[in-house]
């Protein structure tokens, strides 16, 4: 089952982009076929422990929000892995807290064309519970600073998500994304950190 990819911190101003909420939580996938429906899941870097005292209640929170919706979405589409964030009011930096739950989706792969590009993930999904959009068009020093000083409208606690797409070398529409912080959010990771600089760097 394929794995969520590192987002970049380089911003690209080059190419309009749509601004996604970036939501404080963990990553996770679901693997979804036509027969099985959603049938495997897996936190970012392992298959799922349905034990876990966190993650273990991820497929139920899936089916629960998304239930039969999500499913006849994916139907035309063919094979996919569905990644989510799993997120509660006391998660930060992939760290939860015993508390509720949620789970919300932030991008599909489809077998043979990789994650779905912006626009093409809100015709097929936008009508699901997904990211708030913040802003579509090119990224500017006005706007960067905006969401590193924390100014927003609608921004969450950790920065946004950016993403648009170029044509591959077949012609094909390829998603491009890269993330910007809030620096009070990036602060708040380095005193958690302790001055483990390395954390900080794989966190951050």
């Amino acid at each position: 089952m394929k794995s969520y990819p590192s987002i970049p911190r380089e911003v690209r101003s080059d190419l309009p982009v749509f601004v996604f909420d970036k939501l404080d939580g963990s990553n996770i996938r679901a693997e979804w076929c036509p027969r099985r429906g959603f049938w495997r899941f897996g936190t970012r870097r392992r298959l799922l422990d349905p034990h876990h005292p966190v993650f273990g209640a991820a497929p139920a929170l899936i089916r629960a929000r998304y239930g039969d919706a999500l499913d006849a979405a994916l139907r035309p589409l063919g094979p996919a892995v569905c990644f989510f964030e799993m997120h509660g009011p006391g998660s930060f930096a992939g760290q939860h807290v015993e508390e509720p739950h949620e789970v919300c989706l932030l991008d599909v792969d489809l077998r043979g064309r990789g994650i779905l590009p912006p626009q093409d993930f809100l015709r097929h999904f936008g009508h699901l519970p997904h990211p708030a959009v913040l802003h579509r068009g090119p990224v500017d020093a006005a706007f960067v600073e905006a969401v590193r000083g924390g100014a927003l409208p609608g921004m969450g606690r950790e920065g946004v998500v950016c993403k648009g797409e170029v044509l591959s070398k077949r012609g094909r529409p390829r998603l491009v994304q890269f993330k910007i912080k809030r620096r009070d959010w990036l602060a708040a990771l380095k005193e958690r950190c302790g001055g483990d600089e390395a954390l900080f760097r794989r966190l951050a």
